[in-house]
């Protein structure tokens, strides 16, 4: 498994299923409420892997990938206050 392996969050309890019907808007406001690791990994398991083979299809380098996708999330980490909805 590695860090772009969605997690099974149905294990994880109801708090954790409930990451996947949040709406992006709620997962960037629990950032600046201070829940990163919550919403990290919902935005993590909504489009770590979408982002990863779109990557991968451009550069053709697992390993790259792996490592673009993991600068993209933590862009959105320090940078969520730029998000903009819509």
């Amino acid at each position: 498994m590695t860090c772009l392996d969605p997690l099974p969050l149905a294990e994880f309890g109801p708090a954790f299923r409930a990451l996947e019907s949040i709406a992006d808007e709620d997962l960037v406001e629990m950032l600046r409420l201070g829940r990163a690791d919550d919403a990290m990994r919902g935005i993590q398991d909504r489009y770590g892997r979408r982002l990863f083979h779109f990557v991968h299809g451009l550069c053709r380098e697992t390993h790259m990938a792996q490592d673009v996708v993991q600068e993209v999330l933590e862009k959105v980490l320090l940078k969520h206050e730029l998000y903009r909805p819509g």
